[in-house]
């Protein structure tokens, strides 16, 4: 199972990464290792891949065993703190090579699919389909 954060800003922008591999925009997350709660899952991939500390509030979707946590909206200070891992040894790219705020009514293109899943399944209505390309 995979937990993924919702995080936004102050204008209510959504935060997404763009995936160092596939070149996809994602929402900040990954594997829950068993026997920890889908919260701590979720706290500990924020704080590896964002740098910051935000603690999940309730589940806002769950799609095809993946959850997705409300995890607030960040600070100016932690906006400012955000700092994205440095590429691993022995790998060619970093894991992330961006982030960005995007409003939820015009989620970019490439986005992996079972992300944009999870965000229709919290209530995100789905783009015209002549915006998604």
């Amino acid at each position: 199972m995979a937990v993924y954060a919702h995080i936004t800003d102050s204008a209510g922008r959504l935060l997404l990464l763009m995936c160092g591999i596939t070149r996809e925009w994602v929402l900040p997350g990954g594997d829950a290792i068993p026997y920890e709660s889908e919260a701590d899952a979720t706290a500990y991939h924020v704080r590896r891949i964002l740098h910051i500390s935000l603690a999940p509030g309730e589940k806002r979707a769950v799609a095809q065993g993946d959850v997705l946590f409300d995890c607030g909206s960040v600070s100016p200070h932690q906006l400012s703190r955000i700092e994205l891992p440095e590429r691993p040894p022995g790998r060619s790219r970093p894991e992330f090579l961006a982030h960005r705020f995007v409003l939820p009514s015009a989620l970019p293109e490439p986005m992996r699919a079972g992300h944009r899943r999870l965000l229709y399944e919290q209530g995100i209505d789905r783009p015209h389909p002549t915006m998604t390309g």
